[in-house]
């Protein structure tokens, strides 16, 4: 007997809940879950980015990616997807085709804040710092 039966995933993002920002060169932190029962363990796959890290039991798929937080992706969303295409790890594999039915689910638009930078024309970065009377400078 083959019997699938999923509950939606639910998803969550590190972005500020206010304007679902981040600031450049921070990351984004993408957590689903979703729990099943049956003999075909739902996966899960989300976009942009590298692919994350799944972990999956009998009852449950959980998925965690990171996605630096570069201008590329100002103003996109991430989008999740979770599909059946492997039995569950611990029971008998299944015969047949696995469910076709998908879910996904999209984040809020991300906010990328851009990071301060120097002045056009500027071609050394120069940054002043006192310390016990003592004048550093350093040049990056």
């Amino acid at each position: 007997m083959l019997m699938f039966v999923a509950v939606e995933p639910k998803c969550k993002t590190n972005l500020s809940s206010a304007d679902h920002s981040v600031n450049e060169f921070d990351f984004i932190l993408v957590e689903c879950q979703v729990r099943y029962r049956g003999n075909w363990a739902p996966v899960i796959r989300c976009h942009p980015g590298a692919p994350g890290v799944t972990n999956t039991t009998d009852t449950h798929v959980t998925y965690k990616q990171v996605i630096p937080a570069s201008p590329q992706i100002n103003g996109q969303t991430v989008l999740c997807t979770t599909l059946f295409t492997a039995p569950a790890p611990s029971l008998p594999s299944p015969n047949g085709e696995p469910p076709n039915n998908s879910y996904t689910w999209t984040s809020p638009t991300i906010r990328v804040i851009r990071s301060k930078t120097w002045p056009t024309g500027t071609s050394h970065r120069r940054h002043h710092r006192h310390h016990h009377n003592q004048h550093f400078i350093c040049i990056k």
